[in-house]
């Protein structure tokens, strides 16, 4: 499994993993609890920090930790 992480790029697909609200809380980004662990997701942004990166996906306004997906 190949863990997103500062690997992101935009047009990129990736698959939801899961989370733990530290991580959620660390990167100040959305809880991702409505996202699915089956379906497919496309990057639409990414942001870069120095201990993090933060993604959003198409169709979806809110930002996530990278630490959440893999890459498919």
């Amino acid at each position: 499994m190949i863990m997103l992480g500062r690997n992101a790029q935009v047009g990129m697909s990736l698959r939801f993993v899961n989370y733990i609200p530290e991580q959620v809380k660390f990167a100040s980004t959305a809880t991702p609890e409505n996202l699915n662990t089956n379906d497919v997701y496309v990057i639409d942004e990414v942001k870069r920090g120095d201990w993090y990166t933060k993604i959003r996906l198409k169709g979806d306004d809110l930002w996530y930790n990278s630490v959440h997906f893999r890459i498919t």
